[in-house]
């Protein structure tokens, strides 16, 4: 072990940590007992936002070893199945009982092999010199460039928090808080390249466990080898978590809404998010954390043999619920179907046609005004004939269907979700008959 690896590993064992959701939320602890309550909080929200981001930084370093090591596993299984054909071909020749045709053709095989075998070693030669993203086959990921900055830069950016407030339920809750940034900065970058935002966080996630899964690996005294195990497999669930369409599957907020049967304000759609973030976040921290303490524990890996599967999920469920549901009250719900739906502009656009077409007094929306408030704007003009024909058929269907009045009754929103989901045309058109 040289000296710079063994300064990293004895600042890791000496630390002390917290885990929420999986995720580490601190390098560095404060020595002052008495910190004052807001500084505290902002070092602990702060510590867990870098923390996580250089988690997912370490977590990217590790997948490119992983790629550099499986390209060479590749080339070398190519290799051996060429020279498994070169000693068949070989042993067909030593038979007495050929004849000059055949050996002839055998020969030529054999010729052509060896030719091949060559030109593969030259390659393969080629890339065990060379790198991929700085990545050498067989090499030691923490020298990785990413790995060595995001360590150092997360050292250098740690501030300093109190530990008497450690097991404070506002703590966790910040620390929780701090360590969904990187999340969805992923998911806004995803959403900058035309991308849907749950494949930039579930990115950001799956690297960020990866990443933290390998040290605490590496704290409790496993192999570099089981460390990389724990790796590979965190990053899976991670990345899958974050992924799962909770909200989707589970859409608390808006049967809330169907219960209350009439159109909600701002305090009522907030708190129907509310409700939503608080199932997804719910859910995805205690399959992460259940999934994290089955690697750990003898199920898994088993770095920490005494670790069973529930250990830790309360304080994780509880913080990730409360962050999920702040989040999304501030309508940006993590994985909430609005915050990443591929259109959520369109959406936008007709809940504004809709929102302006309402009675002011009722809130009624009148949907022949609304279509024509559609029909007037440019972005009408750059639809395809096929959405301009689902969204005039969705209002006319309002607008003549026996449930006219309940449906014209419901909120923008919903009434634009309706009109812009694919699946929302069958739901509408079963609300229009009376059917739901």
């Amino acid at each position: 072990m040289t000296a710079a690896r063994r300064r990293r590993a004895n600042r890791r064992r000496n630390r002390p940590e917290s885990l929420v959701g999986g995720r580490k939320l601190g390098r560095r602890e404060a020595v002052e007992p008495e910190m004052a309550w807001l500084p505290d909080k902002a070092g602990r929200f702060a510590n867990s936002a870098v923390g996580t981001a250089a988690d997912a930084g370490k977590g990217t370093a590790l997948f490119i070893q992983d790629v550099a090591d499986h390209r060479a596993a590749g080339d070398q299984q190519a290799a051996d199945a060429d020279a498994a054909r070169i000693a068949r071909v070989e042993a067909a020749l030593a038979d007495p009982t050929l004849d000059e045709v055949e050996r002839l053709g055998l020969q030529q095989r054999l010729e052509g092999l060896r030719q091949r075998q060559a030109v593969a070693a030259e390659t393969a030669d080629r890339k065990r010199q060379g790198e991929f993203l700085g990545a050498r086959a067989g090499g030691d990921p923490t020298r990785h460039p990413f790995y060595e900055f995001s360590e150092s830069g997360q050292e250098a950016l740690a501030m300093p928090t109190d530990s008497t407030r450690d097991d404070d339920p506002s703590s966790k809750f910040f620390e929780a808080a701090g360590a969904a940034v990187p999340v969805l900065a992923g998911g806004g970058a995803s959403l900058l390249a035309r991308v849907p935002a749950v494949v930039g966080s579930a990115l950001v996630a799956g690297a960020a466990n990866s990443g933290n899964a390998h040290d605490e690996a590496l704290d409790f005294g496993a192999s570099p080898e089981d460390a990389r195990r724990a790796a590979v497999k965190a990053r899976i669930i991670g990345t899958a978590t974050e992924a799962l369409p909770v909200s989707r599957v589970l859409p608390v907020g808006r049967q809330m809404r169907s219960v209350r049967g009439e159109p909600g304000g701002l305090l009522d759609r907030a708190s129907d998010r509310a409700l939503d973030g608080l199932v997804d976040g719910t859910v995805k921290s205690a399959i992460e954390g259940a999934a994290r303490n089955a690697i750990a524990g003898p199920q898994g890996v088993g770095y920490d043999r005494d670790r069973g599967l529930t250990d830790g999920l309360a304080d994780r469920m509880g913080a990730g619920g409360l962050v999920g549901a702040t989040i999304a009250a501030a309508g940006q719900g993590r994985g909430h179907p609005k915050a990443s739906h591929p259109s959520i502009a369109r959406r936008a656009w007709v809940e504004g046609a809709l929102t302006a077409a309402a009675d002011p007094r009722t809130g009624a929306v009148d949907p022949v005004r609304a279509l024509r408030t559609l029909q007037d704007s440019r972005r009408w003009r750059s639809l395809d004939p096929t959405e301009r024909s689902r969204l005039a058929t969705g209002l006319r269907l309002i607008e003549r269907s026996p449930g006219a009045a309940e449906l014209s009754r419901l909120e923008p929103a919903d009434l634009a979700t309706l009109l812009t989901d694919r699946r929302g045309q069958r739901s509408l058109a079963g609300i229009a008959r009376g059917e739901v």
